[in-house]
């Protein structure tokens, strides 16, 4: 069905998408190719149309997209500190390439070749968390709706957990897919940090620790602003 809309498409039917209907139908391809069937992935990456529709017609404006991101984190505050501390770390991690398919805030030197290897020590590839992007308020279906604020709040599981949502769920998981090791940066803590020591403990410890404490994608695992805060 997808490919005989595609093929029938005119090129007014195209022009009436906007940018951000172009990068969410590249976002449900790079979905599909990263998590669906292989039926499904062969589909999308062999037959004529759908090429033609994902690669000519939705891939630039993700592009363009992903490098809107990366200047707007290399003019932020975060890119800073973040930059300083890992010069302060002695790290060898840097931001990664423009025109690459997910900007990383910061990634390891060698990535690609590294990639291409499939070394056992996997490169890095540091995310930062946006405050938007963070879920504050978690209570499970089965908590006593009947208790009051306080005693909910202690039910909250933000509390105990950090709980990723919208594009980082994706962004991380597709890197992880990739073959990166990735370690979050939680910019709502990050930029309450007052002195470089502080920074480098913490970034000291998001790469120190990979497991659900910075890997947490959503509730069940652990049982629009565009600005880097």
């Amino acid at each position: 069905a997808c490919a005989k809309v595609c093929a029938e498409s005119h090129s007014s039917d195209l022009a009436a998408l906007t940018s951000a209907d172009l990068v969410n139908a590249f976002n449900i391809h790079l979905c599909a190719v990263f998590d669906g069937p292989a039926a499904l992935k062969h589909w999308l990456t062999e037959d004529e149309a759908m090429k033609t529709f994902f690669q000519v017609h939705t891939s630039q404006q993700w592009y363009h997209k992903q490098d809107q991101e990366r200047t707007t984190f290399l003019q932020s505050h975060a890119y800073l500190t973040l930059k300083q501390a890992i010069e302060d770390e002695g790290l060898d991690l840097r931001p990664s390439d423009p025109g690459d398919v997910y900007h990383i805030e910061f990634v390891s030197k060698d990535a690609k070749e590294r990639l291409g290897a499939m070394p056992a020590d996997p490169p890095i590839a540091l995310v930062c968390i946006k405050s938007k992007e963070q879920l504050r308020w978690y209570i499970p279906i089965t908590a006593d709706v009947g208790l009051d604020a306080e005693a909910l709040a202690v039910q909250n599981r933000c509390h105990q957990f950090r709980y990723m949502f919208r594009g980082s769920v994706q962004k991380t998981r597709h890197l992880q897919a990739m073959g990166y090791r990735t370690a979050a940066i939680w910019l709502s803590e990050w930029t309450a940090l007052e002195t470089a020591e502080q920074r480098q403990a913490y970034l000291r410890t998001a790469l120190g620790t990979p497991g659900r404490q910075n890997a947490t994608f959503s509730p069940n695992a652990a049982e629009e602003e565009e600005t880097y805060c």
